[in-house]
């Protein structure tokens, strides 16, 4: 089971409008983790861990490139 970070974190954004984006994508990343805990594969489970340990900094730095790339 392979998590979509961007998606789901861009849902969590649009429903916690009430939060600043930053409050917002702790939220999300807080509930990325309680998903990954659920996978049983290590290897899967690690990278997901992984990925949801992305900075805030980190996350908005890559949504500008990719935002910013045609």
């Amino acid at each position: 089971m392979t998590l979509h970070a961007p998606l789901l974190l861009a849902a969590c954004m649009a429903f916690l409008s009430a939060c600043s984006a930053q409050q917002g994508y702790a939220s999300a990343q807080s509930w990325q983790r309680n998903q990954c805990s659920k996978i049983v594969d290590a290897q899967e489970r690690i990278k997901c861990m992984r990925d949801a340990d992305t900075s805030y900094d980190q996350y908005k730095k890559d949504a500008d490139a990719i935002k910013q790339s045609p």
